[in-house]
C-alpha cells in the first residue's frame, strides 16, 4: 500500500512524504518504508485520493490543507521509477449557490 501525505490534527500540520507499507504474505509481518521520489513533489496535503491506473502509475488528486484550502490538482507517480509529475489541467469553477 502507498501513502501519500496526511495531517497532525493536534498540531495543524500536513504533509507531503509518500510511504510504503509492505505486508507479509500471511499479513503478520508489516515493514513501513518512507519512498524517495524523483520529480517535483506534490504540496502537503489531506483528504486527496490516490487511484492506482494500470500497473505502473498512481493518480493523486485534490485534496486540501489548513494553508491552501481545497485543492484540485493532479500528480502523477510512475511506480517503475518513482518519478512524480504534475498534470495542468483546467477545473471550471462551479456556484453553488444556484
Amino acid at each position: 500500500m502507498v501513502i501519500f501525505g496526511g495531517m497532525n490534527a493536534m498540531k495543524q500540520e500536513v504533509y507531503n512524504d509518500l510511504t510504503l507499507l509492505k505486508l507479509g504474505r500471511d499479513d503478520s509481518l508489516v515493514e513501513w518504508s518512507r519512498i524517495a521520489t524523483k520529480g517535483t513533489p506534490p504540496q502537503a496535503r489531506t483528504e486527496h485520493t490516490m487511484t492506482m491506473v494500470g500497473k505502473q502509475a498512481l493518480v493523486l488528486f485534490g485534496g486540501s490543507s489548513p494553508a491552501c484550502g481545497p485543492m484540485g490538482d493532479i500528480h502523477i507517480l510512475d511506480i517503475s521509477a518513482f518519478l512524480l509529475n504534475d498534470i495542468s489541467i483546467s477545473i471550471p469553477e462551479t456556484n453553488k449557490s444556484k
